[in-house]
């Protein structure tokens, strides 16, 4: 393991100097043999490691970043943070979750300025702690969080190894508007708009023999079943479950004699279709509570 070390060391050195950063290898060479001989390595051990290294990492010449990314103090990333927030509150956040989202970040961001870099070793706990969420949150919304933070080392419950997130700071987040006039949405942060033919659309979800179907089916021809299994590889029997669903979704349509037709019906070209059945679902059963609520406080007030 000291043998390695050593050899790492150098290697990393051996980038740097052959990338220009480290003018004088005599120095620098003088120095990682001392460091191997006060970790035990013989004299010959040392420079035949140190040697080795160096030449190694002559192979891939690294210089250091001329972005800005490289931070050399705490106010140096104090700055950076400053700008790394300023790009999250740029993109406007919208959208269901749109509140944790930004609670999460936050605690990001304060937990950052308390360390002094944009990089942190921090648990789900300790994040759901900071943003006075559940734990659960933290793991959910991990998705959404991608654009801003990425996960550098992931965690380890078993031994207690903290997951290491680093701060990104993101200039431009692909969006799209949504063709029913909704509010801009961000890419990776809620759902935006996706053809129906996509299995990505919400409509297809834990469905595939329906998408199958769905996208073997055509709007002028009609086809059998026998005629639709094979060109959709799927079971006959499941060809038979499949096509009265695609029927009363409106997605397909039968002559009465055993062949089907696709159609494309209008106002689920979106990804929303599924939830906003949901939401219309939910919606009736909310009125349906208030009116059974209304009838009960008439029936308490006739009896008292």
């Amino acid at each position: 393991m000291r043998h390695r070390t050593v050899y790492a060391a150098s290697a990393a050195v051996g980038q740097v100097l052959t990338g220009g950063e480290l003018r004088d290898e005599t120095p620098v060479a003088a120095a990682l043999e001392a460091m191997a001989r006060n970790i035990g390595l013989t004299d010959n051990e040392a420079a035949r490691q140190v040697r080795r290294g160096i030449e190694r990492g002559a192979t891939t010449p690294r210089k250091a970043p001329t972005d800005g990314r490289m931070l050399r103090d705490a106010g140096d990333a104090r700055d950076r943070l400053v700008a790394w927030w300023e790009a999250v509150e740029a993109h406007h956040l919208t959208g269901r979750g749109a509140t944790t989202t930004m609670r999460l970040l936050a605690a990001f961001g304060l937990l950052a300025m308390r360390a002094g870099k944009m990089r942190v070793s921090e648990s789900h706990r300790q994040l759901a702690e900071a943003a006075g969420v559940n734990s659960g949150t933290v793991a959910r919304h991990r998705g959404r969080l991608a654009p801003f933070v990425r996960v550098v080392e992931r965690g380890n419950r078993a031994t207690g190894k903290p997951t290491t997130w680093q701060l990104v700071v993101v200039k431009r987040v692909a969006s799209r508007t949504n063709p029913e006039g909704s509010p801009t949405r961000i890419s990776g942060l809620v759902h935006h708009a996706t053809p129906l033919g996509s299995p990505a659309h919400d409509l297809w979800s834990r469905w595939p023999s329906g998408w199958r179907l769905w996208t073997v089916l055509d709007e002028s021809d009609a086809a059998t079943v026998a005629e639709l299994v094979a060109a959709s590889g799927c079971h006959r029997s499941t060809c038979y479950r499949t096509l009265p669903r695609l029927a009363a979704l409106g997605l397909a349509v039968t002559d009465g004699e055993g062949r089907w037709r696709g159609v494309v019906p209008e106002g689920i070209g979106d990804s929303g279709f599924v939830r906003s059945r949901k939401r219309e679902r939910h919606a009736a059963e909310r009125e349906a509570w208030a009116g059974w609520r209304r009838l009960a406080l008439d029936e308490r007030r006739r009896a008292s």
